[in-house]
């Protein structure tokens, strides 16, 4: 015995009927296969090491050049220093 079939609203009969879905079908956007999942965590574990390598490269080289800038202030100091005695000389 087959089911009634379900009348739409504009009033015709509506004769079509849903099938199971097709198993070989994947849903857009999900990974099909745990290979594509595994290069993808791979290209996202790269890009983390890629981006955090950067940020310690970028942290060395600011700890760097503090260090320097303090030099560099410590010995214009000692010219400006230098130079006021030698200008008191004269």
């Amino acid at each position: 015995m087959d089911a009634p079939a379900s009348h739409s609203p504009s009033g015709r009969t509506n004769k079509r009927k849903r099938g199971a879905p097709d198993p070989y079908k994947k849903p857009v956007g999900i990974p099909g296969s745990t290979k594509q999942v595994t290069k993808t965590i791979s290209i996202g574990a790269e890009y983390y090491m890629i981006k955090s390598a950067g940020k310690i490269r970028l942290e060395e080289e600011h700890r760097f050049l503090q260090g320097s800038n303090k030099w560099l202030v410590g010995e214009n100091e000692k010219l400006q220093e230098c130079y006021n005695n030698q200008e008191l000389l004269l």
